[in-house]
């Protein structure tokens, strides 16, 4: 069966998410209202303070979620799950056991699993244009794509950039004692 992944980078995406799809998010999946009023109140009224030459700016955050707060992959996650809901996968994906499995998500990272190049040329569309609508910008110098031996070789494309091919990926491995070893597989 021929395989590609299309390995998803958003430039900062932590930091570019809008707020206010960050709670439709968490209100479209269910979340009582009260909770995301909780949440929206830990968001409200921040800023970073710089102090150059003596003098102290105030810039208001109006986007974006903290990172190193242990809520903000969960945040970040609720929205992406919004964005890919939004998008019209039901005909694209591999068949894993006789469903469809189109993606893999962790946090801000996405991998497509799709069969051509083409079919991944309308995925990474569909998640460009419903990603933009949320504050979400998509890396295409850091998006890659690996195939198998007999995946069509055609090139992937948004617009008028062409994804790079791989065929390495990183990953990081957990020991027994939770140490993490990366690793780079070919």
């Amino acid at each position: 069966m021929p395989l590609l992944m299309t390995f998803i980078d958003y430039c900062k995406a932590f930091d570019s998410v809008e707020h206010h799809t960050v709670w439709e998010s968490l209100l479209e999946q269910g979340v009582e209202r009260k909770y995301v009023d909780v949440l929206k109140d830990c968001y409200s009224n921040c800023a970073a303070k710089f102090r150059p030459f003596n003098r102290i700016i105030v810039v208001p955050i109006k986007k974006g979620v903290r990172q190193g707060d242990p809520i903000s992959p969960i945040l970040l996650s609720v929205v992406l799950e919004s964005v890919i809901r939004k998008c019209d996968w039901d005909d694209f994906g591999v068949n894993v056991n006789g469903r469809m499995l189109s993606h893999l998500r962790f946090a801000d990272d996405i991998v497509l699993l799709i069969l051509t190049p083409q079919e991944a040329e309308r995925m990474v569309r569909q998640l460009d244009e419903v990603g933009k609508k949320v504050g979400l910008q998509l890396n295409a110098k850091k998006t890659k794509v690996m195939r198998n031996r007999i995946a069509d070789p055609s090139a992937v494309r948004l617009g008028q950039t062409t994804f790079e091919d791989t065929d390495d990926y990183l990953v990081a491995v957990s020991t027994s004692d939770m140490a993490c070893t990366p690793r780079v597989y070919q």
